[in-house]
């Protein structure tokens, strides 16, 4: 009896995972998951970027742009991170420039949805850090 107690003692530590341990694999997939919501966001300033050039030229036309160089500094992103941060608000200027060469119904339309897109994104990020 005395060896079977000695010998779950000695195997506590491999039985019984340490105090947060769980937290770690949650920590790890709510970081990443904090990353790709940066890329979008990105993605989602492009959009706009280029919406607000053709459609509102007279009304700060470089906000958006603005607005994703502030961010790179507040939120520190990876280096990775920052890459596809810009590569994403580039490739959606481009796509949304190629889709609107002029503001229309659609341009504008375009505009709102993508900022409510940004804004919901824009709320996830936030989230943790609201005071409950």
């Amino acid at each position: 009896m005395r060896r079977l107690a000695a010998a779950l003692l000695a195997a506590w530590p491999v039985l019984i995972p340490p105090a947060g341990a769980q937290a770690i694999p949650e920590a790890a997939e709510a970081f990443e998951q904090r990353q790709q919501d940066l890329v979008t966001l990105a993605g989602h300033l492009g959009t706009l970027h280029r919406l607000r050039q053709v459609c509102y030229p007279d009304d700060s036309p470089e906000l958006f742009r603005r607005r994703l160089m502030t961010l790179i500094p507040l939120e520190v992103p990876m280096g990775a991170t920052r890459v596809r941060m810009i590569d994403a608000f580039n490739m959606q200027y481009r796509d949304t420039s190629r889709e609107h060469a002029t503001c229309g119904r659609q341009a504008r339309q375009d505009y709102a949805l993508a900022a409510e897109a940004a804004l919901g994104v824009t709320e996830r990020l936030y989230a943790p850090f609201r005071s409950s």
